[in-house]
């Protein structure tokens, strides 16, 4: 998933340290549908972009098998990355992400 739909990712900038709480939603055209939240902390020091701890999945409402959500810190382009798949097809998924960030000083 991309913030403008097309490529856009959610960045972490070095020295930066990024809370964050996403839901994720998706509805399949013949009315399945998942919901998840995921909760975690991402840091850039030095140019590395990790995981500060572990996430934690509080929320997984899956109605079919084979649907889920993730999120990862993509070292390569420095991003949150969030994924979703599904078994039916089409779905349409929405994430809404909420962030607490903070600089080095």
């Amino acid at each position: 998933m991309f913030l403008d739909g097309v490529g856009q990712r959610l960045t972490i900038a070095p020295g930066r340290t990024i809370v964050f709480h996403a839901m994720i939603v998706g509805r399949a055209a013949n009315g399945e549908s998942a919901g998840f939240q995921i909760l975690g902390t991402i840091e850039n020091v030095g140019g590395t972009t990790a995981y500060v701890g572990i996430p934690v999945v509080p929320l997984a409402n899956i109605e079919t098998v084979g649907w889920n959500a993730s999120i990862s810190a993509d070292d390569t382009s420095d991003a949150l990355k969030i994924e979703v798949i599904s078994s039916a097809n089409p779905v349409r998924w929405v994430a809404f992400v909420r962030t607490v960030e903070v600089q080095s000083p």
